[in-house]
């Protein structure tokens, strides 16, 4: 298996190891499936993708992952708002914290709610604040 590339290695102008993160990288969107009954085998490209830098397969993580799933059980339970907060979320929020060197932070379900959240806290917090909002127009 190819080694996932790793967010905290710094890039070089290497032509080896450059080759080396582009396979790794682009590994991650090869997926083997299986078709019919037969068990054969075929690759396809993967574009849902959103492992851009190798996390799910990176041995710390899986090895978290695990003992997560052990420790909690399995099972997509539900989004924080309905399910509440566990103590995995608050050591999540803990670690990001003070991976930043930060007081506090805030983990949120998707890129779409935090912006979303963000948008709407900074129009509260400065009512002078105008928020644009782009729409796109559709010619017929």
């Amino acid at each position: 298996m190819t080694k996932p590339l790793s967010i905290f290695v710094p890039l070089s102008n290497d032509k080896k190891a450059q080759k080396e993160r582009n396979a790794a990288f682009f590994a991650l969107f090869f997926i083997k499936i299986l078709r019919g009954f037969g068990g054969h085998e075929r690759e396809i490209v993967n574009w849902t993708m959103n492992d851009y830098v190798g996390m799910s397969v990176d041995t710390d993580v899986v090895a978290a992952f695990v003992s997560a799933a052990q420790n909690d059980g399995v099972g997509s339970g539900g989004t924080r708002n309905i399910s509440g907060t566990t103590t995995r979320h608050i050591l999540l929020e803990k670690t990001i914290a003070d991976l930043h060197q930060k007081e506090a932070a805030l983990i949120f379900t998707s890129a779409y709610v935090a912006n979303s959240t963000a948008i709407s806290i900074l129009g509260r917090a400065f009512p002078d604040t105008i928020i644009f909002q782009m729409k796109k127009i559709m010619l017929r």
